[in-house]
């Protein structure tokens, strides 16, 4: 099964991708194994990447000027944008996962549970399936949920700003991506001096936090109502 093939896979590769991120080594094997990349996809993911932090800190710089000029709050915490960049990272092998899980329930249902025998046998047929299935279905609601923690933290920049809070959803969402991204280029060019770049990424993320965000529990539906609670809460502090 691919799903126990990729998991002895993972058993392997981890160990060596933490030694090439000691010994700032492009980890090719993990990419390759692991991620199931291409090695022409490998060569060319460096170029990506650059691509990507030039877009990061060009919604960074977005997000700084709607801060300060439009007053445009983050929607996390401190502790929230480390919980989401954890998550992100994760997420590098979590959506694999997902996808084996799902192979891995089908692959079983087909070859490990008798066919219907006709419209009389829905029940016998559900129940052994989900027997069979049940803990692999848990796995993949529990690993769901998790990739859907950081997705659903950008979606809400778009439902409270609409899009100008795209910049800030990617500035704010994509600081793990940063993260693997100036780790990949540090190891592919290895220069760790690559490593700088979180300077300008975590000053940026900490200029834009200052003073105050805007929690979860604040529903807000449209920019115009988030204005108008800023302003009665600045009046009632006054």
């Amino acid at each position: 099964m691919e799903l126990t093939a990729w998991i002895d896979t993972l058993l392997v590769e981890v160990p060596q991708l933490w030694e090439c991120l000691k010994s700032n080594t492009y980890p090719v094997s993990f990419l390759t194994n692991a991620l199931g990349l291409r090695p022409e996809s490998c060569a060319r993911l460096p170029r990506l990447l650059a691509y990507f932090l030039g877009l990061y800190f060009l919604c960074g710089l977005v997000s700084a000027a709607l801060r300060f000029w439009l007053k445009q709050h983050s929607l996390s915490s401190t502790v929230h944008q480390i919980n989401t960049a954890i998550l992100v990272c994760c997420s590098t092998l979590f959506v694999p996962l997902l996808v084996l899980l799902a192979k891995a329930c089908v692959y079983v249902v087909t070859h490990e549970v008798a066919p219907l025998q006709g419209e009389g046998d829905y029940i016998r047929f559900f129940g052994e399936a989900l027997g069979k299935v049940f803990y692999m279905v848990l796995a993949f609601a529990g690993v769901l949920f998790t990739v859907w923690m950081p997705v659903d933290s950008f979606l809400r920049y778009l439902r409270v700003y609409r899009l100008r809070g795209l910049p800030h959803a990617v500035f704010d969402v994509g600081f793990g991506l940063c993260l693997m991204s100036v780790a990949l280029l540090a190891a592919y060019y290895g220069d760790r001096r690559l490593y700088l770049l979180l300077l300008p990424a975590v000053v940026l993320l900490g200029l834009i936090q200052r003073k105050n965000y805007l929690p979860e529990e604040r529903v807000i539906s449209s920019p115009e109502e988030l204005a108008e609670k800023l302003r009665a809460e600045k009046g009632q502090r006054k």
